[in-house]
């Protein structure tokens, strides 16, 4: 089953990411296994995390990207990130 990043925008406090991933991945299956393994590489990375609780919370917001195109999205992101820059 193919998953595939469109765009990806990282915030000192968040993350902005466009996937598409075929209808068996639910939006909440996708977002558990990016912030697992995410928190995996972090917790080889720097040892002293592997000490302490989890950092994040498990809370995520998924939308629809509906009809809208990619590129639609992919330039929000874009000018949000550059906002908040």
């Amino acid at each position: 089953m193919a998953r595939e990043t469109l765009a990806l925008d990282i915030l000192p406090d968040r993350l902005h990411l466009l996937a598409s991933a075929p209808p068996p991945w639910s939006p909440n299956r996708l977002a558990a296994r990016c912030q697992g393994a995410s928190s995996r590489i972090l917790r080889q990375a720097f040892p002293i995390l592997r000490r302490t609780p989890a950092r994040r919370t498990r809370s995520f917001f998924v939308a629809p990207a509906g009809h809208v195109a990619a590129d639609a999205i992919r330039r929000q992101v874009d000018a949000q990130s550059a906002r908040d820059a």
